[in-house]
């Protein structure tokens, strides 16, 4: 009897490590499951030729690698500068083309919000005419600019349309002695292109 009970605690030991690697088996196999769906629903790759502002995400670092003007963060790539998306290989990476743009009244640009008040909001411009910028530039947006002709714009709040690090695209309507420029929203199409923190 005493040799029948010490077989059988020999089999049950034997049976043991199976157990232990079926459930192994199981947590890799969940684990890969989360990681497929952590890709299927992280952002898609940008375009080559895209623009790009700072911030903007550019693909995955589980697929590329960080290049020129970018950095990753929580799993992405990030342009940290304004300018031409390029991807080499597996290298995302972002290029100012060093162009210089006429500025010049009608040039549809887009810039980033720097400050805001009730009557005027404040950008830097990182693009012209479809061209990043390698050159600071400055905008004012008045409230009167930010709404149709023949709508009254008294009691607009900028404050309220626009926060610090938007992304705005606008129309030159003027430039002064200093070249200084004086942008519009009104138009159809124009205005807030990306909230700040998106």
């Amino acid at each position: 009897m005493a040799q029948n009970k010490k077989k059988s605690k020999a089999k049950g030991k034997g049976k043991q490590p199976a157990v232990k690697k079926a459930g192994k088996a199981a947590k890799k196999s969940s684990a890969t499951a989360t990681a497929s769906a952590d890709v299927d629903a992280a952002p898609a790759i940008v375009e080559a030729g895209a623009l790009a502002a700072p911030g903007d995400v550019l693909g995955q670092t589980a697929t590329h690698k960080c290049g020129p003007g970018t950095f990753a963060r929580d799993g992405v790539i990030v342009a940290s500068l304004a300018g031409t998306v390029r991807i080499n290989n597996d290298v995302i990476e972002t290029m100012r083309e060093g162009r210089r743009p006429d500025i010049a009244v009608g040039v549809e640009v887009i810039g980033v919000v720097t400050r805001t008040n009730r009557t005027n909001a404040l950008l830097d411009l990182v693009a012209a005419g479809g061209a990043a910028l390698d050159f600071p530039a400055r905008a004012t947006l008045r409230r009167e600019d930010a709404l149709p002709p023949g709508r009254d714009a008294s009691n607009l709040d900028l404050t309220a349309q626009f926060a610090g690090r938007d992304l705005v695209r606008a129309v030159v309507v003027a430039v002064d002695d200093a070249a200084r420029y004086h942008v519009s929203v009104a138009a159809e199409g124009m205005g807030l292109v990306q909230q700040s923190g998106e």
